[in-house]
């Protein structure tokens, strides 16, 4: 395990404990396979990984699944899938696409799925490895580097909790995380008891997990009080130019 928030969180002052998204799942599970499965943490993602390709560690969840991974896992369907933003600070230019940057310093965290798909997409962008995405976020902040890129709900959890005031989210990009359990080889099994379990979780109890971690400050347009003043104005004006054409046709007649 690795700490991985909102998915993935230690809990404060207590040793080994963690809560999040992916745990609350794993919890679910333990009740519906009747098993307790032991945490075993790690400092960084490098690390976790490189126990998983000597099966020291059974499995992994809050995983993308990718070729090279597929060499080493079986994994289950997706059970979160989220996207991935473009974090700048307020005072630059807003950066919409990655298309448009040329030779600018990005965050990502090391060894990550994305990590591999910028390096492949973006050749020109220059790559600056860090140990996860809160010291990415930091980065951008102090102006280390020109931007991040991070998954929306990581992004979201950390916005919520206001560690970065300067910081906004600019755009997206192409690519999307799909969260699943990553199982050992050796291990069949497993990744079928774990689907299974998966599959028996309700749309409900899924909503609620969502709801207890997940924070997104974003407004569609059709909630936002100013798209409704617009749009009572647009009716206002039609309606004054439905009725001046209907009175104009009875003068006519």
């Amino acid at each position: 395990i690795h700490e991985y928030p909102p998915l993935v969180i230690s809990k404060t002052n207590k040793e080994n404990e963690f809560d999040g998204i992916s745990i609350q799942y794993l919890r679910i599970i333990e009740k519906k396979i009747g098993v307790n499965f032991e945490f075993v943490p790690f400092d960084s993602w490098s690390e976790l990984l490189e126990q998983l390709k000597t099966n020291k560690v059974d499995m992994i969840f809050a995983i993308q699944q990718t070729p090279e991974r597929d060499q080493i896992l079986l994994f289950t369907d997706p059970y979160l899938t989220s996207n991935t933003q473009i974090i700048t600070r307020k005072d630059t230019n807003v950066l919409s696409e990655l298309s448009s940057t040329s030779k600018q310093k990005v965050a990502v965290v090391e060894d990550s799925a994305l990590y591999s798909y910028l390096k492949e997409t973006y050749p020109n962008i220059r790559l600056v490895q860090v140990k996860d995405e809160l010291n990415a976020l930091a980065k951008v902040s102090s102006g280390e580097v020109d931007f991040s890129v991070g998954e929306i709900s990581r992004v979201s959890y950390y916005f919520q909790k206001e560690l970065f005031s300067n910081l906004t989210i600019s755009g997206n990009i192409d690519f999307q995380y799909n969260f699943r359990f990553g199982v050992r080889k050796d291990f069949p099994l497993l990744r079928n008891i774990l689907q299974k379990a998966l599959n028996d979780i309700s749309p409900k109890e899924r909503t609620i997990i969502l709801k207890n971690w997940i924070y997104i400050d974003h407004e569609y347009f059709y909630q936002s009080s100013s798209f409704w003043i617009g749009a009572g104005g647009l009716i206002f004006i039609f309606i004054i130019i439905t009725i001046s054409f209907w009175n104009r046709s009875l003068n006519q007649l």
